[in-house]
């Protein structure tokens, strides 16, 4: 069996450019198209390479925009239409909420690829109002911050699939808001993402943050003026966009509850080293602890932060949790850099990745805060979310309706169909 990743980068968009540009048909491809060493593919292994060139990112999947659903769940939650981009077009081209039509295994991707055209959008109009601001036009550098997570990671990697294509965007610095907190599993921590944009562009600057994901509340303060972290902190002054997730408080996937988890392991297992027994499991260990935020009315946690209904959770304070995690901003800095002018804060909502449940709980927490500690600037979600939000039901029978509906519609406007031949489409 051929190793399709193992394909050059030409062949592979060789093979999509024909396939999708061109319509040519499977044969001809095959017959046209040979491999390295000089092996002609078969019509079956077109498709493949084309899957394996949505994987590269040469074809990108843009979702349509569901814009009644954004307007109605502004109007429940009383939401203005921010835009903090003192732009005309900029409500117009980057809107405040932005709902994503799909559903099944996609969701998560197409949900990212909109943050991605949305960042996209709100770089150029970040670059614009920097010159009007700045004597030196040529130094103006737009800088991204990304939090970690399956969803940061996949915007991160289409945005850099998108710079290939757009040359004319202004210097870029990318910043990792936070470390990498699975040791098994680092492609969801911020640095890595950097490698996506690696022979791209040359003027591209990265900030790294190397710590550990959370630390001790009475050592915070120290590590975070520590060398490494303090210079990627003072780093982080200069940061125009924040792209990040966030988790709910009933996902057990959610990284705060993980590292809870974690944390009662390794007490047991210091306290057997120590006196050859633990006094407690680690279950109830982190039960304990979770009753705790619990008791704080707990419902998310962004960039592994907690809040509840009413803003942040800060530990050591509004909750008594002996840890606290490690990153360029705690959520008050977050609601900051929201409301400035010519920054924004986009934040991206679709089920977990693990279990495939939806965020409604936490989101609808984001969403009622109060204005001063509003989160996001800019809100990315897919659509079951937003129905869940909205307390539609969406049945077998409404879903059955709506495909009958779409079929008759295609019906009446399909035109007659051509044949595949191995010659170019006009431009």
């Amino acid at each position: 069996m051929r190793n399709y990743e193992s394909l050059s980068d030409e062949l592979v968009y060789d093979v999509c450019e024909k396939f999708i540009r061109y319509n040519l048909s499977t044969k001809d491809i095959a017959d046209e198209v040979k491999d390295p060493e000089k092996h002609k593919i078969s019509r079956e292994e077109v498709y493949a390479i084309v899957r394996e060139g949505l994987r590269r990112k040469f074809v990108l999947l843009f979702a349509p925009v569901e814009r009644e659903l954004a307007d109605r769940i502004s109007d429940k939650f009383a939401l203005n239409a921010i835009t903090n981009i003192e732009h005309a077009s900029a409500t117009a081209s980057a809107p405040f909420m932005s709902v994503v039509p799909s559903r099944g295994r996609s969701v998560m991707e197409s949900v990212a690829t909109e943050a991605a055209t949305l960042t996209i959008k709100l770089i150029r109009e970040i670059a614009e109002h920097k010159k009007k601001e700045s004597r030196d036009k040529k130094a103006v550098r737009v800088h991204v911050a990304f939090a970690a997570g399956a969803s940061s990671k996949i915007c991160a990697t289409t945005l850099a699939a998108m710079c290939r294509t757009q040359a004319d965007l202004p210097p870029l610095a990318l910043h990792a808001i936070s470390s990498g907190f699975d040791i098994t599993d680092t492609s969801t921590a911020p640095a890595t993402f950097f490698q996506s944009f690696e022979g791209i562009r040359e003027d591209i600057q990265t900030y790294a943050l190397y710590s550990a994901p959370f630390v001790r509340v009475e050592e915070y303060k120290a590590k975070r003026e520590s060398t490494s972290i303090a210079k990627a902190v003072r780093a982080a002054e200069e940061v125009d966009i924040v792209v990040t997730g966030f988790a709910s408080a009933t996902d057990e996937h959610g990284e705060l509850r993980r590292y809870i988890h974690e944390y009662a392991q390794e007490i047991v297992i210091r306290e057997r080293k120590e006196k050859g027994t633990a006094a407690r499991s680690a279950e109830d260990i982190a039960q304990a602890y979770l009753d705790k935020l619990h008791e704080a009315r707990w419902t998310g946690d962004c960039q592994r932060h907690p809040f509840n209904d009413d803003g942040p959770l800060m530990e050591g304070t509004d909750v008594d949790l002996p840890f606290k995690a490690m990153g360029l901003f705690e959520l008050p800095q977050l609601a900051e850099l929201a409301k400035q002018t010519a920054k924004a804060v986009v934040v991206v909502c679709s089920p977990c990745i693990h279990c495939n449940l939806t965020r409604k709980t936490a989101l609808q927490s984001l969403l009622q805060f109060p204005k001063k500690a509003r989160l996001f600037s800019h809100l990315v979600m897919d659509i079951g979310t937003a129905e869940d939000l909205l307390g539609i039901e969406r049945t077998a029978k409404t879903e059955i309706a709506a495909a009958d509906g779409s079929k008759e519609k295609e019906k009446k406007t399909q035109k007659p169909a051509t044949k595949r031949t191995g010659k170019k489409r006009p431009a």
